[in-house]
This record gives structure tokens, sequence and C-alpha cells, in this order.
């Protein structure tokens, strides 16, 4: 029997946690194939950082409209994120999430 390996988990996920304090706080499952360099230098940067709250906050704007569903409006200047992590919110009633491996975990969001 030889080791598990990273090739052998079938998916490889980035945790987004999207905070809206103090009311809410949304999950986003996003495969790591999905997330360009770019993408993952606007993560990095705007890690820990609370729109609303905080300073030097461009990057978690733009992070914030890649969370906003395309059937909503953002900024024009953001159009360019618009949605792109839309589709993996993971719904406040599902269940275990199974057969993942997380690799990067963010927390990023507004203070309303």
């Amino acid at each position: 029997m030889g080791q598990v390996r990273i090739k052998d988990i079938s998916i490889m996920i980035t945790l987004l946690i999207w905070e809206e304090v103090p009311e809410q706080t949304t999950l986003y499952l996003i495969p790591n194939s999905e997330i360009d360099d770019e993408m993952r230098g606007i993560m990095q940067r705007a890690h820990n950082k609370l729109i609303n709250a905080d300073e030097d906050i461009l990057d978690a704007l733009k992070l914030s409209a890649a969370v906003v569903p395309t059937s909503h409006e953002v900024d024009k200047q953001y159009k360019g994120y618009h949605g792109r992590f839309a589709q993996y919110k993971v719904d406040n009633d599902a269940g275990p999430i199974l057969d993942t491996h997380v690799t990067f975990i963010y927390l990023s969001g507004w203070m309303l």
C-alpha cells in the first residue's frame, strides 16, 4: 500500500468565507482550477479585509463582484470579475462536503 497523494483527491478546493458582518456568513467552495493567477493574488490581498472597515480594499471590492450573481448589477469598473465565483456558493442547508481537499482558505467581505 502506497501513500495517498494529493492527485488522488477528487477535487482540490479553495474555501472562501464571505462575511457580511453582523448579518450572515456565506461559504464558497471554488475548484482551484477555476482560479487563475490574477484572482489568486486578489484573494490573497483581500484576505482578512472587510469593505467599510479596512483601508486598501480594492481587491476586496473585486472579490465582492466575483461572488455577486450575474443577475445583479455591479459597478462597471468590476465587470471583469462579475459572477466568477457565484456558482460555487454553498447552500445553507447543504450537507457535508465529501471528496474534497481544501488547499486555501480566505476570509473577506463587508462590514454592514
